[in-house]
């Protein structure tokens, strides 16, 4: 979801929301991808996220968004897992990551979700910033 532009409707933001988590399911298969070549070991593609309900009432939405963020939630914290075990820790103190943990919905009052998730999808991006910096050292 853009940090710069607010959703005008709720399939807008469902669907920004599908988009976004599509790109880091994307980002979480390359890290994979590129640990196995580097590393000659076996792993195994996540599934894109599931599409946004056809229904756009409340519940239908907040289950869709518990799910996603679920979803993206393990499998960040898979990757993490992975580069943490294998030693690939990143400046400045070179430890391991700590799992993430992103917010999901609790309640169907989905007019309160738009800054939430912003912040879901930001501290996805630090992650995965961090996850690719680790990660760098090998690949050239």
């Amino acid at each position: 979801m853009s940090t710069t532009t607010t959703p005008s409707s709720l399939g807008d933001l469902l669907n920004d929301t599908y988009q976004e988590a599509n790109g880091y399911v994307d980002q979480a298969n390359s890290l994979l991808s590129t640990f196995s070549n580097v590393f000659f070991v076996d792993t195994v593609n996540l599934a894109e996220v599931a599409t946004v309900p056809d229904d756009y009432n409340n519940r239908a939405s907040y289950l869709w968004l518990g799910d996603v963020f679920t979803e993206l939630e393990t499998a960040t914290n898979r990757v993490i897992k992975l580069f943490n075990s294998n030693g690939l820790v990143t400046p400045p103190d070179y430890t391991d990551m700590d799992p993430i943990k992103l917010w999901k919905p609790y309640s169907t009052g989905l007019s309160t979700y738009i800054d939430s998730i912003s912040s879901n999808f930001n501290t996805l991006s630090n992650t995965y910033s961090k996850l690719n910096e680790a990660i760098e050292p090998f690949i050239n």
